[in-house]
């Protein structure tokens, strides 16, 4: 699945990354686990899509890998936490 329901995942061997993400998601809320941090941030939905859309020219874009998969599983924009606290 890519996260939407209904959608079946791409056929095994197809390592098209699926175009899924914030800015296309219908969602009030939003939860992001930070594995590295040790902790959830917690934040509306729109709101991180305006800060995306403002400092889009100065953020970095990068892929992220998932151990035991070959090839990146996502590329997104690294957003520093402080765009998002209030």
């Amino acid at each position: 699945m890519d996260g939407t329901l209904g959608e079946t995942k791409p056929a095994r061997n197809n390592t098209t990354l699926v175009q899924y993400g914030i800015q296309n998601e219908r969602s009030d809320i939003r939860a992001h686990v930070s594995v590295v941090h040790r902790c959830i941030y917690v934040f509306q939905t729109q709101d991180a899509i305006a800060l995306l859309e403002k400092h889009r020219e100065e953020l970095k874009k990068r892929p992220a890998y998932q151990q035991g998969v070959e090839g990146p599983t996502a590329i997104g924009y690294l957003m520093p936490y402080y765009f998002i606290l209030p």
